[in-house]
């Protein structure tokens, strides 16, 4: 455990991301993914269909239904955002 520990902070300290960032940046990604998804699913979207690799815990949004959990959870991420900036006074 302890050389995995080594391992983490040598990494963090030449510019790799850390565990954190890791889950932060596959976050993001899926985000991005279901962005794309969900132009798709409104017919906003003519291109062509994001390339790369998927992250691991990535479930295409695929109906209408999905679409709108999707929707729900965002403005529920966002309303959460405003009023924490809110309360510490910061401009948004």
């Amino acid at each position: 455990m302890a050389g995995r520990q080594r391992i983490r902070e040598a990494n963090w300290l030449h510019g790799k991301r850390s565990l954190e960032g890791e889950q932060r940046a596959s976050e993001a990604s899926i985000r991005l993914r279901h962005l794309e998804d969900a132009l798709r699913l409104l017919n906003v979207s003519e291109g062509h269909v994001m390339t790369g690799r998927k992250p691991t815990a990535y479930v295409p949004l695929a109906t209408q239904a999905q679409l709108q959990a999707f929707v729900h959870m965002v403005m529920e991420r966002e309303v959460k955002a405003f009023a924490q900036a809110d309360k510490d006074g910061e401009d948004v």
